[in-house]
């Protein structure tokens, strides 16, 4: 149903079938609720005048980390905890804690949720949150990127770390200015 409603191709279904698995959608959005319903591959189809649109969500961290993605960065086999996470993630009432999860973590790691940044072109966009680093933190804080590659093309924002330390975010919001 989502690819169709992507695509804009007519379904037709029993009204058994719509009694049993219909959802209600509210407005005339009929393709945001189901977005999460579309393998990885679906959503890299371009459709002529038409694509997904990837509003930021669950910004007070209710539903966990769902929509956020913990970027670890690039870690080689030769680094000597490869198999170890060096950072970790996760939800503290309505805060999302990032930490490094050894000593002495190689990198850095980001916790992020990508949107599209054609959604915001032309517009000035702000980013803010509550943040908290505990004392011995190298380096940490908010991040906003817009990210030009093709198979990528949107915007990501969230908090990132650098070496030992944590970082806590709560009551985020990016807006439109």
């Amino acid at each position: 149903m989502a690819l169709a409603a992507a695509a804009g191709a007519p379904v037709r279904l029993a009204d058994a079938v719509l009694d049993r698995v219909a959802r209600p959608v509210a407005g005339d959005d009929l393709l945001t609720p189901f977005l999460d319903h579309v393998p990885p591959a679906g959503r890299l189809v371009n459709l002529p005048g038409q694509r997904p649109r990837y509003q930021p969500r669950n910004l007070s961290f209710a539903d966990g980390l769902d929509r956020w993605d913990l970027d670890r960065g690039p870690r080689r086999e030769s680094d000597r905890a490869y198999s170890v996470p060096n950072y970790s993630a996760t939800v503290d009432g309505s805060a999302a804690i990032l930490s490094a999860a050894v000593p002495r973590p190689a990198g850095s790691a980001a916790l992020v949720q990508t949107i599209y940044a054609d959604d915001y072109r032309g517009a000035r966009v702000i980013f803010r949150g509550e943040i908290r680093a505990e004392p011995g933190t190298e380096q940490a804080g908010l991040r906003l990127e817009i990210l030009r590659h093709p198979w990528r093309g949107g915007r990501m924002f969230g908090i990132f770390v650098v070496g030992p330390g944590r970082i806590e975010l709560r009551h985020a919001t990016l807006t439109r200015a």
